[in-house]
């Protein structure tokens, strides 16, 4: 049976199926019960977990730099239309400018020839939905030259009103759901829309995670 095998990077984890490593999923740890989607990706999927407390999208570049074969990358987090929560910062539309450099690296590298085709997948509740989200998608697809796909709907459980289908793409892609069909069916959570606690609309915040991404096993 194949087993899984846990890495420390800094304060985080990776945790690395037994076999050719050609994807990875970067699970945020403010998602609620993070644990058992990390624990239920499918064979031969790496595992990275974001801490809360530092800039999302600088530890997803540092690890992408270091796997220039990686041809496809999932991001799970909490969403809204046009952006993604990671660690303690925002990938939106407002921030795309500031991250373009960083994002132009993560499926290419100057020491590598970037694979093809190469896909990111996107987890997070109503991020392609709307005009915002729409560009957003596209403005993303143009940093990374990655082809896209993400969701105009809540992504998690059915029961709450949530889906795992990945509805909105830049083109015809193989978008195949980076959990076993197992974890869809248990995960209790949803990857709401939320805010930061300094937003200007204070409606929703981010929920802190449930336990420190280092106890992963």
């Amino acid at each position: 049976m194949m087993g899984n095998i846990e890495h420390k990077l800094g304060n985080n984890n990776i945790v690395t199926a037994l076999s050719a490593e050609r994807s990875i999923v970067f699970i945020d740890s403010k998602v609620d019960d993070y644990q058992i989607l990390a624990r239920g990706v499918i064979p031969g999927t790496e595992v990275f977990i974001l801490d809360a407390d530092r800039d999302g999208i600088a530890q997803i570049s540092q690890v992408l730099n270091q796997k220039p074969r990686l041809s496809t990358v999932h991001l799970v987090s909490h969403g809204s239309p046009g952006c993604l929560y990671l660690g303690n910062t925002q990938l939106s539309l407002d921030t795309l400018d500031k991250y373009q450099e960083e994002l132009k690296t993560w499926f290419f590298s100057s020491s590598s020839v970037p694979p093809s085709p190469s896909t990111l997948l996107i987890y997070g509740c109503n991020v392609a939905a709307g005009d915002a989200g729409e560009e957003f998608i596209a403005k993303l697809h143009n940093i990374t030259g990655a082809e896209i796909s993400a969701s105009s709907t809540p992504i998690g459980n059915k029961a709450q009103g949530g889906n795992w289908e990945l509805d909105i793409a830049t083109r015809q892609i193989d978008n195949k759901v980076a959990f076993t069909e197992a974890t869809q069916e248990i995960y209790s959570g949803l990857f709401v829309t939320v805010t930061y606690n300094d937003d200007p609309n204070p409606d929703t915040t981010i929920p802190e995670p449930n336990d420190n991404p280092s106890e992963i096993i």
